[in-house]
């Protein structure tokens, strides 16, 4: 279903909507830089978001989640809802707090991943998990050394678009899908 910035069914053909529609037009509209939005529940992310433990890069392929993730808490402004996005004020608040942030973390739902393509989104969700099962797994045998932020800056300087095409290329045959050598969500999505 395609959704006007506010959640309002463009043409709902009789479908139910989705309930967290709100989550995408509120991030577009506060963000101009975004081109795709992905919600998720990761079971591996979501305990970050219930416990004190911060969610931090330990690898170089997840510096795309930012040094630090935060965690956004519907209760804060909102008391005791049943933790989904379900209007434009929450979706907004969300927003807001997830600034200029490629990731923001939900209290006991999931987390919410910005960027300006589909393939960049997407790559930030799965290296997200991963970081996020990487970091329980090294806070198990002791202390763990983060990226900092000039090692985060300097990866993302060095990382070309060929990062999120070859990855996009392996998840499409994975999935069994055709890969489009033509990114339909880049810089120059639509033109010839």
């Amino acid at each position: 279903m395609a959704f006007a910035s506010d959640g309002t069914p463009i043409d709902p053909a009789e479908r139910k909507p989705y309930a967290e529609r709100f989550i995408h037009g509120a991030i577009y509209d506060a963000r101009p830089d975004v081109r795709a939005v992905v919600h998720h529940h990761s079971p591996s992310v979501i305990p970050f978001s219930v416990t004190g433990a911060q969610l931090s890069p330990v690898m170089h392929m997840c510096a795309g989640i930012g040094t630090r993730v935060p965690t956004w808490d519907s209760r804060t402004r909102f008391g005791d809802t049943n933790l989904l996005v379900t209007n434009a004020a929450m979706a907004t608040d969300l927003a807001a707090a997830m600034a200029q942030r490629p990731v923001i973390l939900m209290r006991g739902h999931g987390c919410v991943v910005a960027g300006a393509s589909l393939r960049e989104v997407v790559f930030n969700s799965i290296y997200l998990q991963l970081n996020a099962d990487l970091q329980m797994k090294a806070r198990a045998l002791g202390d763990i050394t983060f990226l900092s932020d000039g090692e985060v800056a300097a990866v993302l300087r060095t990382r070309a678009s060929f990062t999120f095409e070859r990855a996009w290329e392996y998840w499409c045959r994975r999935a069994g899908r055709p890969y489009d050598v033509h990114p339909m969500d880049g810089p120059l999505a639509g033109t010839t």
